[in-house]
């Protein structure tokens, strides 16, 4: 154990955000399947927000509010990174003039906690561009583990490292999340207690697809009767990989003396699916109203 870790003077940030997980996914919120011991540990230690929102219903505008601490519309960024699609049955048009991603010119909070000596480090969704001075890495991040192909398919994408030159490749048998989870834990491990560090971890679950480890499924499927299939046993299983990523960060920084010295935050990027989007229902919201994409509770 480092005991220094907690002689210094500026405090170590563990940014956790996940996408599209709703407000009553979690134990700490009430959700009695879905299982996130870890989570809820957190929620109980600390501070558990009742009343929060998203700048945002859908992903970029919300994670460019986040970095920038800009409202999306001041950034010009007001819709997710591919949001170009038209309701045949209505008539209004998508934006019609938007900034489809990140400016270089935009000074991140990765950028600021590097003038005050932090160390910091990305890894997972972006979706805030990758045309050139949008990337994590020329956004101030020194670290950068970035998804860079197939976000949505938890067993074939790969992993932009630094740049686009050096690619992780998955070949169909290393989880999505679960590698994640390690870029995290690679970057908290090196960490040395001479100098504060931000990691701002995004994970991609549990945005459909609703991919799930399959190892992680049966129990949820034993116990789906007794909720008269009101819970999705698919993104259950997502939530707990997610679930289980933190508790394996949360003890690396115990380990390393670190933990009573980081602020660790976790939130989602906006509300959960409550329709059915490529596969069954993923969650609901009950009692907010509405979902993911739409300005009521439920989405925000």
């Amino acid at each position: 154990m480092n005991q220094s870790f907690a002689q210094q003077t500026k405090p170590n940030i563990l940014f956790i955000i996940t996408d599209d997980l709703g407000y009553t996914d979690l134990g700490a919120y009430g959700n009695p399947y879905n299982e996130t011991p870890h989570l809820d540990s957190l929620a109980k230690q600390g501070i558990k927000f009742l009343q929060a929102y998203a700048a945002s219903p859908v992903c970029s505008p919300s994670r460019v509010a986040m970095l920038t601490g800009k409202h999306p519309a001041r950034v010009g960024l007001t819709n997710f990174l591919v949001g170009e699609r038209k309701d045949e049955n209505s008539n209004i048009d998508p934006p019609a003039d938007w900034t489809k991603g990140l400016d270089g010119s935009e000074f991140t909070l990765a950028e600021y906690l590097k003038t005050k000596g932090y160390e910091t480090g990305f890894v997972g969704k972006w979706h805030l561009g990758n045309q050139k001075g949008q990337s994590p890495w020329e956004q101030g991040f020194g670290f950068s583990r970035m998804i860079s192909k197939n976000g949505l398919d938890y067993y074939n994408y790969s992993i932009a490292e630094d740049g686009f030159e050096k690619q992780f490749q998955d070949d169909g048998t290393y989880y999505l999340t679960d590698r994640l989870t390690d870029y995290g834990l690679e970057f908290l491990k090196k960490q040395e207690s001479e100098r504060p560090f931000f990691l701002f971890m995004s994970y991609s679950a549990p945005h459909v697809l609703l991919v799930p480890r399959g190892d992680k499924l049966a129990k949820y499927f034993f116990k789906y009767e007794k909720f008269a299939g009101k819970y999705n046993p698919n993104y259950a299983a997502m939530i707990e990989s997610v679930d289980d990523g933190v508790g394996a960060m949360l003890a690396v920084l115990e380990e390393k003396g670190a933990l009573e010295n980081t602020l660790v935050i976790f939130t989602s990027d906006n509300g959960g699916v409550g329709l059915p989007e490529l596969g069954p229902i993923p969650t609901d919201l009950a009692p907010l109203r509405k979902w993911k994409g739409h300005s009521y509770e439920g989405g925000i």
